[in-house]
């Protein structure tokens, strides 16, 4: 069969899960069309292959139904879902086939993970752009439809090996540069906006979002986040502008329950929360303040940021003039980033007030808080276990 030979474009965004399209010389095909016989018989690089395959072909599992799992190694939900695929080919052994896909090279497969790697061709035939995505080909050679992890299940399968359609509808992936859930309308034709809905959002991918006219900031919105990821989209904003740093150690909970305030396992989870929040462009200036406002009026929970004198780590130099510099190194501000963002290092926030300048090297593996002021004290810089006036958050409950 001739296919004529198509150029798309495929891509991807590592941090939002989000794909878009480069190069492959492929058409890609509908919901109910055959697949055609020249996608059958194309070469496929794969890695750990049960029998040591460097190549298959999608013929070499023809008749049985097909259900491509496209995933990527920096894909949390995609790799959470391998123990449940594996568990169902080993149930329909026989009739079903699972295969990986991803367009990454064999060095990011771990091994063990049998799949098809360094992919174009699947990846246009079956365009998309969230993950996980599965395209399912029924026995008889032809695209059934495509889903998300929560739809692959035996009884799902069981349907589809019936020669019957599966009940649920196809995968549906939206565009979040559009403001969510307004079909046709961009960012620069809204005035104000402001959306907030609770559960797992179909259709969009775990994201972070900014939403500009002329360059201009005026909104913010997030996808499939848990309820302390919306409140760090105002918060980290609102502690610069105070010429403070936020970090969980300036947090503080008063919650019943706080697995519901970070849960993140898996984009069916109903404590995950999406949001999309824009504002006039002359208000764009107090656009942290109004969200971190929207989120108390809507959320069962009130956040709010105060100053306490709180225990702390303070961070001095202690001998100017004998300090030594590294020539290539972190900064002392992104270096105190790091260590804030080390839960076992200490539960104190650590506060620059050095006013170091040049360059240092301490390394975070296996660090402790003796190894720690060992590596500093080479600096001539030390920390001091002490009393600051700092800001904190605090969310508790609404009564």
């Amino acid at each position: 069969m001739n296919i004529k030979i198509k150029l798309f474009i495929l891509g991807w965004l590592c941090l939002s899960i989000t794909l878009k399209a480069q190069p492959v010389p492929v058409q890609a095909i509908q919901i109910g069309e055959a697949i055609p016989e020249a996608i059958w018989k194309l070469p496929l690089a794969v890695v750990n292959h049960p029998e040591g395959k460097d190549s298959i072909k999608l013929n070499e599992y023809r008749g049985k139904l097909i259900i491509l799992d496209f995933w990527s190694s920096w894909c949390g939900s995609c790799l959470a879902a391998f123990p449940k695929t594996d568990s169902l080919q080993s149930q329909f052994s026989g009739r079903v086939q699972f295969l990986k896909v991803t367009f990454e090279e064999p060095a990011k497969v771990k091994n063990g993970i049998y799949s098809v790697v360094a992919d174009k061709a699947l990846w246009a035939i079956f365009p998309h752009r969230i993950l996980p995505h599965y395209v399912w080909i029924s026995p008889e050679g032809r695209f059934l439809t495509t889903s998300d992890s929560q739809l692959i299940n035996s009884g799902s399968i069981t349907t589809a090996l019936q020669q019957k359609a599966p009940t649920f509808q196809p995968k549906i992936d939206l565009d979040s540069s559009k403001p969510l859930f307004l079909s046709g309308v961009t960012t620069d034709s809204v005035l104000s906006y402001s959306l907030l809905i609770k559960g797992a959002a179909a259709g969009y991918a775990s994201e972070t979002l900014f939403r500009k006219t002329n360059g201009v900031l005026r909104g913010r919105a997030m996808t499939n986040r848990p309820v302390f990821d919306l409140y760090q989209a105002a918060l980290i904003p609102l502690f610069k502008g105070k010429g403070e740093v936020f970090n969980w150690k300036r947090c503080r909970f008063d919650v019943a329950d706080t697995t519901h305030i970070f849960y993140r396992d898996n984009l069916a989870s109903p404590y995950l929360y999406s949001f999309d929040f824009i504002q006039p462009p002359n208000q764009a200036d107090s656009l942290y303040l109004r969200l971190l406002a929207m989120l108390n009026q809507s959320l069962p929970y009130f956040g709010r940021m105060e100053k306490q004198q709180i225990p702390c780590l303070v961070l001095m130099q202690t001998k100017r003039s004998a300090s030594q510099h590294t020539p290539s190194g972190t900064s002392i501000t992104a270096l105190v980033s790091q260590l804030n963002s080390l839960e076992a290092l200490t539960s104190l926030p650590i506060v620059d007030e050095s006013g170091y300048t040049g360059k240092i090297t301490v390394p975070l593996t296996g660090l402790s808080l003796s190894k720690l002021k060992q590596s500093l004290s080479y600096y001539g810089l030390e920390l001091t276990q002490t009393e600051r006036s700092l800001y904190v958050f605090t969310l508790t409950d609404k009564k």
